[in-house]
């Protein structure tokens, strides 16, 4: 090294041996999302009682709980967070309601069908990679939502022949350009989309697939260089 680097220099210390894997949750912040939604992990007191039925629990903020292994979506990256405040917007406005029906297409943890699920909606959530299905399955039951929607493994073909009143893509640019054109079959008349995982700098050209479909422009959603695409 220091052939290559004149003024390297190597020093060592001596770090207190400790369970890593339990260390690292004093690290682990609860993450509020626009008075609706508060998503926690398992071992905060907060999380407990968050497995009572959706349908007999009432106050807000309401509690998605997330126990963080190797699957996407903690809330703490700005694409899942979007999509979050999109959700608690359109539940806001009154653009999705209880009883209607979602599509989760890259659930990951399963954290976006978890919170429509809180607000009272039934569906789809799926993933191309098992973990992610397993986590998606555990957090479904730490929340006490199982029966209440369908996680399964696989793609957008899932859902060929379904459309639905909500529709999240949280995955990246390139994937949801190609899948554009099946993508927006899955989306009911006057129903409502959000894309993320997309940089800024890429929307443009996610947003111009989907208006090859028939779709309007998009409003964009934007923070930190990321953004979400979202329709209604």
């Amino acid at each position: 090294v220091r052939a290559l680097v004149e003024n390297a220099r190597l020093e060592f210390s001596n770090i207190k041996d400790q369970d890593w894997t339990e260390a690292w949750r004093e690290f682990f912040t609860a993450v509020p999302i626009e008075g609706t939604f508060t998503v926690l992990a398992p071992w905060m007191p907060e999380a407990e009682g968050a497995a009572v039925p959706c349908d007999e629990f009432c106050p807000y903020p309401l509690p998605v709980v997330i126990n963080p292994k190797t699957a996407f979506g903690t809330g703490h990256h700005q694409s899942t967070a979007l999509c979050l405040k999109v959700l608690a917007r359109w539940f806001k406005a009154g653009k999705i309601k209880p009883g209607q029906t979602f599509f989760d297409l890259g659930t990951g943890s399963g954290i976006l069908a978890i919170a429509s699920a809180r607000l009272g909606l039934t569906g789809l959530a799926c993933d191309i990679d098992p973990v992610a299905v397993d986590n998606a399955l555990e957090n479904r039951a730490l929340n006490g939502l199982d029966g209440k929607f369908e996680v399964r493994l696989g793609d957008v073909s899932l859902a060929r022949g379904q459309t639905f009143d909500c529709v999240m893509a949280n995955i990246l640019a390139d994937p949801l350009k190609e899948m554009a054109p099946a993508l927006a079959l899955r989306l009911a008349n006057g129903g409502s989309l959000v894309l993320s995982g997309i940089l800024e700098a890429q929307a443009a050209a996610v947003e111009e697939a989907f208006m090859a479909e028939g779709l309007p422009k998009a409003d964009w959603v934007v923070e930190e260089g990321w953004a979400a695409l979202v329709w209604g």
